[in-house]
This record gives structure tokens, C-alpha cells and sequence, in this order.
């Protein structure tokens, strides 16, 4: 049902989603061109139910007393875009169908009224493999009501403007930055949210994100999966094969995140500003020399708008932005008669022997396929092991069982060891903000591959002295 009219020169502003109503446009200005009609008819239509019945309602109220053949227009507006399309392209569409510019062309006249159903956006339906009802986010008030901020402050956080990337003042800013220097290639930023958008992240991870399931190749960041069943997948394979994927965070764009709400259900207007609130776009203010010191490409993929690495929801977004990706290559594996899984940016391919004469086909089609995808491979981590070599996932052999790797496990020994004879807090050496939680962590991690030899290393930790118990 259309809500009571009201009457607006063409120049006037609207809010897409929003229960306005119909704004009437008086037309006088030149609309002779199929592009300007093709526009304003997409404009009046873009919103409502996306279906062939409504799409030739609102075709056929767009504008008064013309003879537009608004069914075939809406079937042909449907075949080409199965869900709503963005404006340009839906503009794009109707300015190319043969009937529609056949029509302007008869006009002796510019079409006096062009009617605009701005409609109430509602909710889509979810996804079958959802098993949970998703919460019901209609508009932007609607979002900003759930997440108990007023309009205002949710356009803050949201920054759909993309103020935030020319903010010079810290306390301006959403994130705080920490580099992270590796031993092979460049530092890694963290992009670490304040606590007031860090606590909007955790409402939309655990009260959305945390119901959708990824790929079920996924065992990274997943509920009852690790990085233990990651590697299980490829215990006792004559070949395993890795492969990383480059950037992995930064490759997922704010529109694909966008796509994703989407596709949860959400309207266009209520998924751009979820997106939002979970990607960033830092001010290079911010980045140090650490950012300089970047090739330019790198430089310029961490300015767009991005996953940032270090926000609650980046991981299990990554993961269902991926999903296709993961889908892809676990046909390729299952047509291939291998196995595939992937934890993060890490993926591994295991298999019989023959896996290894056509590991120049599987990388092959691996690269081309992460291509399509938005993703890049980064070939100096690819690498083909035998049973002949030590076969190592996310530092786990596989060989023959689960093992911890020897270099791991004496590196770790000789670090409980220096603790025990000098103290604790003397052998913090890297800095760790809490490391007596970070020596119990890698013990655990341990202890879940090898109880024997983590049990070992249990002994070693109570025995080390303190400073500040």
C-alpha cells in the first residue's frame, strides 16, 4: 500500500529506504534523452519488492498516461537482474531494451508527470542453509535502534562518507594501528578498533555473523573446528600441497562485504551501513614509516576501504566472502580426487602420488580461480612435500600422525628453560604485553597435538619464578 502523496521539484533530495511515500516530479527540464527517462525510471522503481507483479506496478504508476508496455519491461528488468541491482545498472538496463527506447522515440512530447514510488525497503529471504531467524533490520533507523545509537551516531561510526581516511586527530579516529614485523616479507598492520565500534562489531558478530555457517572446507575461526582438524584432513597423504593466499584480509573490498549482508536478507541501505561498520580505510596519518617504506601497491590497497585485521568480525567475514571461492576449489579437489581444506589464508591440497605429477595443473587452476575470485596466491609460499619430506600444515606434521614440529617444540623448551634459571619477566624478550598467558597458550596449542609433550613442558612452566605473581 502507497503511502499519501506528496509533490517535490525534480532537484530535491530523498532517502533511499526510507517510507516517504510518492514524490510527484514535474518534468519541465529537457528528459528527452532515453538515458535521462531510463534514469529517472529506474529511480522510481528501484525500491519495493523485487518481484515481476510489483516491478510492473510501479512501471506502470511511473508515469501518467503513457502507453508503456510495463509487463514485458519487467519481465526483461527481472531476467537481467535476478535480485535488486544497484541504480547505474538497473539505469543501464531499461536504457538498452529495445522497447522502452522504441517507445521514447513515438513520444511527441516530453512525459509531463513521472510518478516516484519511494518504497519501505523489508527484509529478504535469508539464505536455506540458515537455520536461526536473522534479526529484522528494515531501515537505518531501524539499524541504529538495535544497536541503541541515535541516527547520528550510527552515520559516526558508519562513515559511509569516508571522512575517516582524512582524519588527522586520534581521538577522531576508529582504530588504533600496530605493525607487526615478520621475518620473511613485510610488516603486517593490525588495525585494532576502540572499544565503543569494537562492542558494535561484537553485536553484529555474535548476533548475525555467528548464525551464518561458512564452507564447510573452512576450519579457521569456526566453532569446533581448528587449526588440529585443519591438518587431520591430510594425515598419511602420499603429497600435500600448500598454497597461501596474499593479503587475504585486504583483498576483501567494502562492497563485497556489502554483497554478503545482501545476501543475508538485509536491504541495500541497511547492508552498506552494516559493511561499514566492519571494514576500515585508514588516514595514512596514522601508518608511520612502516607505510612508506611499502611498495606502492601495498600502500594503496591498505588506503581502500578493507577488512581491517585486528576487528572481531574480519575473520568470519573473511570466511563468507570466501565462500564461493571455497566452493570453487572444492569441486576442483573433488573432480580431482583430492582433498582440500583451508585455515585462513592457508590452503592444502593432499592426495595419492599422482597428485604430485599434476601439481603444475592444480596451481594452475588454483591461480586462476583466485583471480576470478578478487584473491592472488603468493607463490613464494607454495610448496609441493612428499612422503619423503617432513609434510607440514599450519606447523603440524602430517606424516604419518599429528605431531608438533621438532623446531617448534625445542624452541619453546629452551624458552621455558631461560625462564626457569633467570625468571620469567628477565626472558620476556619480544615484548608479550601478558607473557605468562602467552607461554600457556603455546603449551596448550602443544598439549592438543602431543599430550606427551606438552605435559613436558606443563612441568617446565611451573616451575619458573615470577617477579610480579
Amino acid at each position: 500500500m502507497v503511502a499519501p502523496a506528496f509533490y517535490a521539484d525534480v532537484s530535491m533530495p530523498y532517502v533511499f529506504g526510507q517510507s516517504i511515500g510518492c514524490l510527484l516530479i514535474d518534468s519541465d527540464q529537457n528528459m528527452q534523452s532515453i538515458d535521462k527517462l531510463a534514469y529517472k525510471l529506474a529511480v522510481s522503481i528501484i525500491h519495493g519488492a523485487w518481484s515481476h507483479e510489483d516491478i510492473t506496478g510501479r512501471i506502470a504508476a511511473a508515469f501518467d498516461n503513457e502507453k508503456l508496455d510495463a509487463d514485458i519491461l519487467a519481465k526483461n528488468i527481472i531476467k537481467a537482474h535476478g535480485r535488486q541491482p544497484k541504480i547505474g545498472d538497473l539505469q543501464e538496463t531499461i536504457a538498452e531494451d529495445e522497447r522502452f527506447g522504441a517507445w521514447v522515440l513515438k513520444l511527441d512530447h516530453t512525459p509531463k508527470i513521472m510518478r516516484i514510488n519511494v518504497q519501505h525497503d523489508v527484509m529478504g529471504e535469508k539464505p536455506y542453509f540458515i537455520e536461526h531467524d536473522l534479526h529484522k533490520i528494515e531501515t537505518y533507523h531501524d539499524l541504529a535502534l538495535w544497536l541503541r545509537l541515535s541516527d547520528n551516531d550510527l552515520a559516526w561510526f558508519s562513515d559511509c562518507q569516508g571522512r575517516q581516511a582524512r582524519v588527522k586527530q586520534s581521538k577522531l579516529h576508529h582504530y588504533r594501528y600496530q605493525w607487526i614485523k615478520r621475518k620473511h616479507g613485510y610488516p603486517r598492520l593490525l588495525e585494532i578498533p576502540k572499544l565503543a565500534l569494537k562492542e558494535i562489531q561484537r553485536q553484529i558478530l555474535h548476533d548475525i555473523l555467528d548464525y551464518v555457517p561458512p564452507h564447510a572446507a573452512v576450519h579457521g575461526f569456526c566453532k569446533n573446528r581448528s587449526c588440529k582438524t585443519h591438518a587431520m584432513n591430510h594425515v598419511g597423504q602420499d603429497v600435500v600441497v600448500r598454497m597461501d593466499l596474499e593479503n587475504f584480509f585486504t583483498s576483501i573490498s567494502s562492497e563485497r562485504v556489502t554483497a554478503l549482508f545482501c545476501a543475508l536478507g538485509y536491504p541495500r541501505e541497511v547492508a552498506r551501513n552494516l559493511a561499514s561498520l566492519c571494514v576500515n580505510t585508514p588516514s595514512p596519518h596514522f601508518l608511520g614509516s612502516h607505510y612508506q617504506n611499502l611498495p606502492w601497491q601495498r600502500q594503496k590497497s591498505l588506503l581502500q576501504p578493507h577488512l581491517p585485521q585486528g576487528a572481531p568480525t574480519s575473520p568470519i567475514l573473511a570466511n563468507l566472502c570466501a565462500w564461493k571461492f571455497d566452493k570453487r576449489l572444492q569441486g576442483l579437489a573433488d573432480k580431482m580426487g583430492v582433498t582440500y581444506s583451508r585455515y585462513a589464508d592457508d590452503m592444502v591440497f593432499s592426495g595419492g602420488k599422482y597428485l604430485g605429477k599434476r601439481f603444475s595443473y592444480l596451481r594452475n587452476v588454483v591461480e586462476d580461480i583466485a583471480k576470478d575470485e578478487g584473491f592472488r596466491i603468493n607463490h613464494r609460499k607454495t610448496c609441493i612435500m612428499t612422503q619423503a619430506q617432513r609434510q607440514l600444515v599450519v606447523g603440524v606434521t602430517v606424516n604419518d600422525h599429528l605431531n608438533i614440529s621438532r623446531i617448534e617444540y625445542d624452541a619453546l623448551k629452551a624458552t621455558l628453560y631461560n625462564c626457569v634459571r633467570y625468571g620469567g619477566e628477565e626472558q620476556n624478550r619480544i615484548n608479550h604485553s601478558d607473557f605468562k598467558s602467552y607461554l600457556r597458550g603455546r603449551i596448550a596449542y602443544i598439549e592438543g597435538i602431543n599430550s606427551a609433550r606438552g605435559e613436558k613442558l606443563h612441568a617446565l612452566y611451573q616451575k619458573i619464578e615470577w617477579n610480579n605473581k
